[in-house]
């Protein structure tokens, strides 16, 4: 596979984390031929989409589609123009919702912006922290701003490092950035716990900071890498070359820099005995990008730990909605809180993860 069909074979699961549909999905990457700038190219095809919703006062699609003329980052006069217009769509937006606002985390000398969305309480409440990997920035989880209130949550969105506003770079010390996180959201509210939601490269940040940071009450990541994708082997021949380019320019590192680099991030047995926390792992039996022995390693050595594995590539996105669902039950047991239908919801999950007969959906199984 070539680096242009690879990037559109994962571009297919940001659009459908979006809300975007396969169809349309596919239209657009029918019409690209290269990721060259210009006539036929990756972010002219997804930037034209955009400013049309745009214009057409449709500002949420808007943003979708910017961010993926960005993608994988940007790299490009193109994409780059894309990424501002997604920022300042995303802007826009981020105004009409009541309590939404952006903050600054300092980080070693740096600042990185994120969203915040607290809850109207003077009183202390638990705090969802929502990151991505090194694909996806900050503005593409925008629906948490809104769904994180329904569970009673405040919440803070962020970018990874070398991703979008995040200017540090990917390194054995960014784990300091979820703590940082919570540093800069305590200004603006009483905390009462510290719960996340971290999609790949992003899970590998929540556990290595849930190693060091007591205020981490519970995770749920997505195909969060552990320790063996971290190896020269696997960055050598194993990833594709989309993820290989993507740690490139978030580390700013290749060859022997890069595997050197990227060996100082993975977690060791030490780290990995002293997580104590709830930690919901939700794998993928196809996974191109997240070796199979991460979630093995994970019921290990994580004391209390679920894994539950999808059918599916790397982020299951045929299962959204079962990911949304798991993430629910999940927060709703940490947390105590208890959204309309907690019980159902998680009577459904307990029996659907075995007798998937039970369930409209594929919810995967629990790992023996």
């Amino acid at each position: 596979m070539d680096y242009l069909d690879d990037l559109k074979t994962l571009v297919a699961l940001h659009a459908r984390a979006q809300g975007m549909g396969p169809r349309h999905t596919r239209r657009i990457l029918d019409s690209i031929t290269t990721l060259e700038d210009g006539e036929g190219g990756w972010a002219d095809a997804w930037f034209a989409e955009g400013t049309a919703r745009l214009e057409a006062g449709r500002d949420r699609e808007a943003i979708q589609l910017f961010n993926l003329a960005r993608f994988p980052f940007a790299s490009s006069p193109r994409r780059k123009q894309a990424y501002k217009a997604c920022t300042a769509a995303f802007t826009n937006w981020a105004a009409e919702i009541d309590g939404v606002e952006k903050l600054t985390v300092a980080l070693d000398g740096s600042t990185v912006p994120v969203w915040f969305r607290g809850l109207p309480t003077d009183g202390p409440s638990p705090l969802l922290v929502v990151i991505g990997g090194i694909v996806s920035p900050k503005e593409q989880w925008a629906e948490m701003l809104l769904s994180a209130r329904a569970l009673g949550m405040a919440v803070v969105i962020a970018d990874f490092p070398g991703v979008g506003e995040n200017s540090t770079r990917y390194s054995e010390n960014s784990s300091v950035l979820i703590s940082a996180i919570v540093d800069a959201v305590s200004t603006r509210m009483m905390i009462e716990g510290v719960h996340a939601l971290a999609m790949s490269f992003g899970g590998t940040l929540v556990l290595k900071a849930a190693a060091t940071d007591p205020r981490i009450r519970s995770m749920v990541t997505v195909g969060a890498p552990i320790k063996y994708l971290f190896g020269s082997a696997s960055i050598s021949g194993e990833l594709p070359a989309a993820t290989v380019r993507t740690l490139e320019h978030v580390t700013c590192a290749t060859g022997s820099a890069l595997a050197s680099t990227l060996a100082g991030c993975a977690l060791d047995d030490r780290e990995l005995d002293r997580i104590k926390i709830p930690v919901l792992y939700l794998k993928s039996s196809q996974d191109e990008i997240t070796p199979a022995a991460e979630s093995q390693l994970v019921r290990d050595r994580i004391v209390n730990s679920r894994v539950i594995e999808f059918d599916d590539v790397h982020g299951s996105p045929e299962h959204m909605t079962a990911i949304r669902l798991w993430t629910i039950e999940a927060l709703m047991q940490q947390t105590g809180l208890k959204p309309v239908a907690g019980a159902a919801l998680s009577l459904i999950l307990s029996l659907g993860s075995r007798l998937s007969m039970l369930s409209p959906v594929d919810l995967g199984r629990r790992a023996a």
